[in-house]
């Protein structure tokens, strides 16, 4: 995935439902500040039992105080457990 847009996500942008017993294969490259979860940006419901693998690249600059990259959720508002994340963060800033 090549993004340059605010929000990132491997399934879903918010979720507010339940996601369980799934793996998810990801890679982003990040050009612009943002939010970016390898799973979702947002949980406002419920992640279980999942395996999440790839890697993170991360091509910006001057990043904002306020972006923010992460395993599975940026933002967590709900429930999460029983995960695994093995994420690689790269940051190639030229």
């Amino acid at each position: 995935v090549d993004c340059s847009s605010a929000l990132y996500d491997g399934i879903c942008q918010t979720n507010k439902g339940t996601i369980t017993n799934c793996i998810v294969d990801i890679n982003f490259v990040i050009s612009a500040d943002t939010m970016a979860g390898c799973m979702v940006s947002v949980n406002d419901g419920a992640i279980s039992y999942c395996y999440i693998n790839g890697s993170i690249a991360y091509n910006v600059k001057n990043p904002r105080k306020d972006s923010i990259v992460a395993g599975c959720a940026a933002y967590n508002n709900g429930n999460m457990s029983s995960i695994i994340s093995f994420i690689d963060y790269v940051n190639f800033i030229r």
